[in-house]
């Protein structure tokens, strides 16, 4: 049995989104992020920063400044710098 797709039209990728450079005064903590992580996890997350750096990025609403992504690897980065 052959089956046929239609083309599906691309959206987006990771590698497609735009990338722009910001301070840290830009960014905001959302004040509705729920996560919360252990002192422990916490020393894990900055040894894997020092170790691989920053591999996915922070995501952030530029209309509002505040995170959307990323607010536990902020705080590891602001702490190792």
């Amino acid at each position: 049995v052959t089956r046929r797709f239609m083309s599906r039209r691309r959206i987006s990728s990771v590698g497609e989104l735009p990338t722009l450079p910001v301070t840290i005064a830009d960014l905001k903590p959302a004040p509705y992020n729920p996560r919360k992580i252990a002192p422990e996890a916490v020393a894990g997350l900055k040894t894997s920063l020092v170790q691989f750096g920053d591999i996915s990025g922070l995501t952030w609403n530029r209309r509002t400044g505040h995170l959307v992504a990323g607010h536990q690897r902020l705080n590891g980065l602001k702490a190792l710098h």
